[in-house]
């Protein structure tokens, strides 16, 4: 049986592709959906562009907030790692 190498604690490159190729398709998804609650809304109560355009901004604000939360959490230094060293 072939020996499996020890993990290094760091993700591999497939593993970090993915998790942003989905922090990419959730900000845009984000954006596309508020948007639309904001043209369906702008719709019901004949207020364009209004809302539709705070349904934009909101979900700018929110996706990019996220994103930021995403990349950060990834390249956030593991300090438990450095405890079991010592």
């Amino acid at each position: 049986m072939a020996k499996e190498p020890p993990m290094s604690g760091k993700p591999s490159t497939l593993r970090q592709l993915t998790a942003l190729a989905g922090a990419g398709v959730q900000f845009a998804v984000t954006v596309a959906l508020s948007t639309t609650v904001g043209w369906w809304i702008d719709e019901q109560l004949g207020w364009s562009p209004w809302m539709l355009m705070i349904g934009a901004l909101l979900g700018a604000v929110g996706a990019f907030y996220q994103l930021c939360r995403t990349l950060l959490k990834d390249n956030k230094p593991d300090h438990n790692r450095h405890k079991e060293r010592e």
